[in-house]
């Protein structure tokens, strides 16, 4: 059996895997996410909503910083 512990720490480390895919733009959805990751689809909405600062600022950046092509 684990400890409550090693739940907590197992759950917080599939939660951070699941908002650095997300961050990373490979076209996985929540779902697909939450499948591969064994955990519920709305674990890993809340945690989005818990972050949403940080994906909002991710996705600002990647909107609004173009990228320099200048070869510099």
């Amino acid at each position: 059996r684990q400890t409550k512990f090693y739940q907590e720490v197992e759950l917080e480390t599939k939660l951070e895997i699941a908002l650095r895919l997300l961050k990373m733009d490979l076209d996985f959805s929540v779902e697909q996410i939450a499948e591969a990751l064994e955990l519920k689809v709305e674990v890993v909405r809340k945690a989005i909503e818990k972050h949403k600062h940080t994906m909002i600022k991710f996705i600002r950046s990647k909107l609004f910083n173009p990228i320099d092509c200048s070869g510099r």
